[in-house]
């Protein structure tokens, strides 16, 4: 597919993470009805604009976007509602503005996960709970992990990670039409 989105992409791409940030902030969830309507527009657009490459690209974002965040919700530490989003945005984006898109979601989301541990003032326990985690990945010790990153656990902070993964998005699409050099 070419380097850049027809901007009827650009445009539902936008859209459908406006929408689940609202949703996410506003109730804390991402009704299906969302990333289902982003993901059958972007597989079908895709396939529209650029043919069997477009849908073969389209079914790759998609796949590689559940892909990245499941073992997270798998072992608890998100929703799924986060999941199908990052997937519905892969397969509007493709495989290659997704990994971009996957990397700004990622430094956005720990700059807000830093200032909500820090506004509610728990940044040792958070370190804490952070140094343990990482030591049960180290000895493949799976409910350890599901124990530590429990997002139901009592006391657990929830990011609102469809909001990240809307930020990291359009912003996303801001850069990529801002001519270089």
């Amino acid at each position: 597919m070419p380097a850049i989105m027809p901007s009827i992409l650009q445009l539902l791409l936008a859209a459908l993470v406006i929408g689940a940030a609202f949703s996410d902030l506003k109730w804390r969830r991402i009704p299906n009805w969302i990333p289902a309507s982003g993901f059958a527009a972007g597989i079908i657009l895709n396939t529209y604009f650029h043919g069997w490459a477009g849908l073969t690209s389209s079914l790759a974002g998609a796949l590689l976007g559940a892909g990245i965040l499941m073992a997270i919700y798998l072992t608890g530490g998100m929703g799924g509602g986060d999941v199908k989003l990052l997937a519905a945005v892969g397969a509007i984006s493709g495989p290659q503005a997704l990994l971009v898109i996957f990397v700004l979601t990622g430094l956005f989301g720990g700059i807000a996960a830093l200032a909500m541990v820090a506004a509610r003032g728990r940044i040792g326990q958070t370190l804490a709970r952070t140094t343990m985690l990482l030591g049960s990945f180290a000895r493949l010790n799976w409910s350890g992990i599901q124990q530590r990153s429990n997002r139901q656990a009592e006391g657990a902070l929830r990011l609102p990670y469809g909001a990240v993964i809307a930020t990291g998005t359009l912003v996303f699409l801001f850069a990529s039409r801002v001519p270089i050099g």
